[in-house]
């Protein structure tokens, strides 16, 4: 059993091959090109594995175009899916306003109960066909997935759906772990929501995480855990814009006139200086990856954050190496895979559905063969002239959502596509609940997927926005640490 002082290290590969596929440079960059080409590029992609699964699930149909359907004839089509909704953004709407209302994010679904005011469709490049769903929880259908679909055509020249098909989970690649590293554990959090003022309550758990990863504070079984992980990855929404911070700036700069509708008023660097000061006490190496409200680009993939945003965590610490990466984010740890978001592509998938299963969602887009199947209709991206990155090639061994509303955890086995995969495919897939609300920290055993997490003073959670100054001091418990370790059990190991 590990019990050197040491932090035990464990390899780290920044997996290059897949994490460069998101990484966009500056002088690169063009807007220029349609949108809808990123929907020809995923279909063209998945088709051939799409055609290879109606095969083999429905024998002896063929598969043919939308434009080849002919009425009345059972036939399989493969193509994307548009759901239109009552409630969901629509730019061309938008823009034909007198007044612009920006996009209905606000809303927690787009879709009824019922399925009332919901339309499916399923295109390709040949045209689109409408279609009919008897028992609409039955399937999962979200814009911007591509499936086979089997069904007759009406009268009306709609499609009455009898089965649908997705491409499955892609290829797994058999991965070795070093005897050496069975016992190291990796660190993830997301939503630390800092915003430079003075919240006792978030302070504190950041102090009690850097505390503890240094094996300062607890019992002597959590000194060793901590000891045992060897790095930490940060699933986005580090920093968080605040009222109180443009408060406090606005009362220091006079008031100017806005140039071309930008206040310079409301910028202020303390998120990002606390964010520095809180990395830069954490002593190993770590994984920064950025979310929604981070400073960087906001369409997905978002790139990573700048070094010279965070000058005392990049330059100050050679030893412990801070890694910007981009969103979403792939690495090699212990000789395994991991894939890992900031939570936009669940959250924005998940008002598309009448349940309320976030896991669900987070498995299937592995099912999909896509993670972000929402844009670019929904869910801003880059638009692609030569690929979809957002495309699986390869099943990772774990799979993280960060910032969702509680932890959930699943080791989720996938049936093998061919005879040529021995090996049964697995995926730890892990929903990161936002840290400055549950004070929960996850950790992963790259060797064996086993999950734990671990509370941090979890009777002082507040929800983000909410008021947290120096009154707030006296409801700190009096005990320095306050820990919750729980080990998951999955029915299927």
């Amino acid at each position: 059993m590990f019990t050197s002082h040491e932090r035990l290290k464990l390899s780290y590969d920044p997996f290059t091959e897949r994490r460069s596929s998101f990484l966009i440079p500056s002088k690169n960059r063009t807007y220029a090109q349609q949108f809808a080409n990123v929907y020809y590029l995923r279909l063209s992609k998945l088709r051939q594995k799409l055609i290879e699964a109606a095969s083999a699930k429905w024998k002896g149909k063929k598969v043919g175009r939308v434009l080849d359907v002919d009425v009345g004839e059972v036939c399989v089509v493969v193509g994307t899916i548009y759901c239109e909704m009552k409630m969901k953004p629509n730019v061309l709407e938008d823009l034909a306003r007198e007044h612009y209302l920006g996009p209905a994010s606000s809303l927690k679904k787009w879709v009824s109960k019922d399925g009332q005011d919901e339309t499916v469709m399923l295109e390709d490049e040949s045209g689109r066909i409408r279609l009919v769903v008897k028992d609409r929880q039955k399937w999962t259908f979200v814009t911007g997935t591509s499936m086979a679909v089997l069904g007759r055509e009406t009268s009306k020249g709609d499609l009455d759906v009898h089965d649908i098909v997705c491409a499955g989970a892609p290829s797994q690649p058999d991965c070795s772990t070093n005897p050496e590293e069975q016992e190291g554990w990796v660190a993830i959090i997301s939503g630390l929501d800092l915003d430079g003022s003075e919240a006792a309550r978030l302070d504190a758990r950041c102090d009690l995480l850097a505390e503890w990863l240094d094996g300062e504070i607890g019992s002597e079984e959590e000194r060793q855990l901590a000891k045992r992980v060897s790095r930490l990855v940060i699933a986005g929404n580090s920093v968080r814009p605040t009222s109180a911070c443009v408060d406090a700036v606005k009362a220091k700069v006079d008031k100017k006139p806005k140039r071309y509708g930008y206040d310079p008023s409301k910028y202020t660097p303390l998120p990002t200086e606390r964010l520095d000061e809180v990395l830069s006490d954490l002593n190993l190496p770590i994984d920064l990856i950025p979310g929604s409200n981070d400073p960087t680009t906001q369409a997905l993939p978002q790139q990573p954050l700048h070094q010279c945003l965070l000058p005392k965590a990049n330059f100050s610490k050679s030893d412990h190496k801070l890694i910007n990466g981009p969103n979403p984010w792939w690495a090699k740890i212990g000789g395994q895979t991991f894939l890992g978001t900031s939570g936009q592509n669940l959250d924005d998938v998940y008002r598309y559905v009448a349940h309320e299963d976030r896991l669900k969602l987070a498995i299937q887009m592995l099912e999909w063969n896509h993670i972000a199947p929402t844009t670019p209709d929904t869910l801003w991206c880059y638009p692609f002239r030569e690929e979809d990155p957002f495309v699986l090639t390869e099943l990772p061994r774990v799979y993280f959502i960060g910032n969702q509303p509680r932890f959930e955890t699943e080791l989720v086995t996938f049936s093998s596509s061919s005879d040529c995969e021995s090996q049964k495919k697995q995926t730890r897939v892990i929903l990161v609940p936002r840290f400055s609300k549950s004070g929960i920290v996850v950790l992963i055993n790259p060797a064996t997927l086993a999950c734990q997490t671990i509370t941090l003073l979890g009777d002082m959670a507040k929800g983000v926005g909410e008021s947290d100054g120096e009154g707030d001091e006296s409801e700190i418990p009096a005990e320095k640490i306050v820990f919750e370790m729980d080990e998951v059990d999955d029915d299927d190991e």
